[in-house]
């Protein structure tokens, strides 16, 4: 018997949530024309950037690391990541696919419904980021997204950009947490270190050896 109460009981629960749903049909879409609206945006933003280094500013344009070779395919915007150079760092080397990073970063989303200027969707600091206080993100480059591996690839110890990844080198057509299919994403990216592994579990900081 309290099965059969406990089976009514959920089909009830069931029942009012449809009802709720059906009266809250009138609620604003979050994310209306989502894939439409990133196509354009990132297209704009890909078109400001090359004007932008055409005058020499700080901006750069990176073909996706895994992108098939341009002379194989025909190019297209969206095989590129965009970058904002914010600061730039020291040293010669950046990062292999293989090595460990530590990274400050703040990913959004373009402006919704609901956020006028954009979801925060990750980051690596609670709020605000504070040089020396808050802890970087450790991780394997080989094992982020494509566009944010990309970018960390291209990085100097200390460099501080703003990037800018189309869907493309992101999660495509999938949604992940609180990130919908087709977005673009925006990410505040700051190199802290890395190091490579060199034998066993001993790791350690790569620098120039005057053969990069």
């Amino acid at each position: 018997m309290k099965n059969v109460l406990k089976y009514t009981l959920l089909v009830g629960l069931a029942l009012i949530g449809l009802a709720s749903c059906q009266e809250s049909d009138d609620t604003p879409e979050e994310f209306p024309d989502w894939q439409e609206k990133n196509d354009a945006a990132f297209l704009q933003i890909y078109n400001e950037a090359k004007a932008a280094m055409a005058r020499g500013e700080d901006w750069l344009m990176i073909r996706g690391t895994y992108r098939p070779d341009a002379s194989d395919v025909a190019e297209s915007p969206t095989d590129y990541i965009v970058v904002q150079v914010l600061e730039d760092g020291y040293g010669l080397v950046e990062p292999y696919s293989t090595d460990t990073v530590l990274v400050h970063y703040e990913g959004k989303l373009l402006p919704s419904t609901s956020s006028k200027t954009g979801l925060t969707f990750d980051s690596s600091f609670y709020l605000k980021y504070e040089e020396g206080v808050s802890t970087p993100y450790q991780g394997c480059v080989k094992n982020f997204i494509e566009g944010f591996a990309t970018a960390l690839q291209h990085m100097n110890r200390g460099d501080y950009w703003k990037v800018y990844i189309p869907y493309q080198l992101a999660y495509k057509s999938s949604s992940t947490g609180s990130i919908p299919a087709y977005s673009m994403l925006i990410f505040y990216l700051r190199m802290e270190d890395f190091w490579t592994k060199i034998e066993g579990d001993r790791w350690e900081p790569r620098v120039n050896t005057g053969n990069e």
